[in-house]
């Protein structure tokens, strides 16, 4: 059987069909540890799917979903399964819609995450818009506008 380790799928148009398709196959994953899906017009209801593939999902590490439509729904989505996962240690979201309610839930998730587990250093997300690295320093989440 073969098996990849990154998979990158950018630019292909999946939609929130194909982003749908994606997380059912994210659920079940144990090898999967890189995925790109930068630009693919996945939206809120795709963003959702992969949140909720996220909260089973052990092995991914890195998720990319910049400029995808996701809106503070979808951010929502993803902000409740960074709540449950621990493998995922960069996601970034860089030119979404996410607003500061969206950007609002992923920091709160973060916060809880580097509260149980001080090993996660970096998670690259955005705030209102402009893209923030969130790091822990000194035991507190502090995000800075890149």
């Amino acid at each position: 059987m073969l098996a990849f380790s990154v998979c990158s799928l950018r630019y292909n148009k999946i939609g929130p069909e194909g982003a749908t398709a994606i997380a059912k196959a994210l659920e079940g994953n144990r090898v999967l540890k890189k995925l790109v899906l930068n630009n693919n017009k996945i939206g809120d209801a795709g963003a959702k799917a992969i949140g909720d593939a996220l909260a089973f999902n052990r092995a991914l590490t890195t998720l990319y979903l910049s400029g995808n439509q996701i809106g503070p729904t979808g951010a929502a989505a993803i902000a409740e399964a960074l709540k449950v996962n621990n493998a995922l240690r960069k996601l970034v979201l860089s030119f979404n819609q996410v607003g500061d309610a969206g950007a609002a839930a992923i920091a709160d998730a973060l916060s809880l995450r580097c509260t149980r587990d001080p090993s996660h250093e970096i998670v690259q997300g955005v705030a209102t818009g402009r893209s923030a690295f969130y790091t822990r320093e000194f035991g507190v989440l502090v995000a800075r506008a890149v």
